[in-house]
């Protein structure tokens, strides 16, 4: 569904967890629908026509496949989660933020030529980023202090993702290029973390990089899951997760009846940019960062996967 005209949306991303290095969209081995059973499934050229199955890994722009799984947790929450895996020697990533002038997720697509748009970050009252936000050189914020975690490129174009309690941000002795943080980390070194939170379900947004290197965006649209069920689910998968954080990705309606969309939108773009953006939406007396914009520059032209994702990424375009 198009988003209409007049809807804020409060850009982006928060981080998420990344993998560093890359597959080269050949046959994988790929989790079932049921976290922690195994089945083996190549990845599928998308076509004009038809619904995504599950299960299955599509091709989207190279170094981007998406899958969409069903996950039931031990207390008999589900929902239909999309996964986005990314190749990252194929995309290159900035962060655009404009506080001043938050844009709409159909503006932020047309600006940026975006390919994938998912939720995340937080601000404060005064349209401030409650973390540490770094564009293009240019410092916003404060670092979390002992938690949480940080996406991060550095000067040679290194993309990294880590826990700032087990590597706090240094700003003495680190040149970074971009960088967003966010909060919590739900897995490290392959294992769930400790954190304090509610056992409510929510909609959910994660990052994530796997134990090869790649990075992962996961959407949970549905109010199904507590952040304790999501992070057991993501280590009983067979996504071989080995760093994760939460997106920030618990939305309401906004005035006026306008629905905000809650997962990944892929546009059918010929120059591929992968835009996490996030809106005017509160949780716990804080809202989403305002014109924070995380984008993943594709660096080859890719085919259309319009007709194949519309659905399934509710027709952004």
């Amino acid at each position: 569904m198009l988003l209409k005209h007049a809807l804020k949306l409060y850009l982006l991303l928060c981080l998420l967890l990344f993998s560093l290095v890359a597959c080269d969209l050949v046959p994988t081995t790929s989790t079932s629908g049921t976290p922690g059973n195994t089945s083996t499934a190549t990845t599928t050229q998308p076509s004009d026509q038809g619904t995504p199955q599950l299960n299955t890994w599509y091709r989207g722009a190279p170094g981007v496949e998406v899958r969409y799984e069903d996950w039931k947790s031990p207390g008999n929450n589900e929902d239909t989660v999309t996964i986005v895996r990314f190749d990252l020697r194929h995309i290159s990533l900035s962060v655009a933020y404009q506080p001043a002038q938050p844009l709409s997720m159909s503006e932020w697509m047309r600006k940026e030529h975006a390919t994938t748009i998912i939720n995340g970050g937080y601000f404060d009252n005064q349209n401030n980023a409650t973390a540490l936000v770094i564009s293009n050189g240019q410092s916003f914020g404060t670092s979390y202090n002992g938690f949480g975690g940080m996406l991060s490129v550095d000067n040679q174009g290194h993309i990294d993702l880590r826990s700032l309690s087990e590597r706090p941000y240094d700003p003495n002795n680190e040149q970074l290029q971009q960088a967003t943080q966010s909060s919590p980390m739900l897995i490290l070194h392959g294992k769930t973390t400790q954190f304090n939170t509610n056992a409510a379900g929510s909609r959910r947004s994660i990052a994530a990089i796997d134990k090869q290197g790649r990075l992962l965006f996961i959407a949970s649209p549905g109010t199904a899951f507590s952040l304790g069920e999501l992070e057991d689910l993501l280590v009983g998968s067979d996504l071989s997760i080995d760093r994760a954080n939460r997106s920030v990705c618990q939305c309401r309606e906004p005035a006026g009846g306008n629905r905000f969309n809650h997962r990944p939108a892929i546009s059918d773009r010929r120059q591929g940019k992968i835009s996490f953006i996030c809106r005017s939406i509160q949780e716990r007396g804080q809202e989403y960062a305002p014109g924070l914009f995380l984008v993943l520059t594709c660096l080859r032209p890719y085919h259309s996967l319009k007709n194949l994702f519309l659905d399934r990424f509710n027709g952004i375009i």
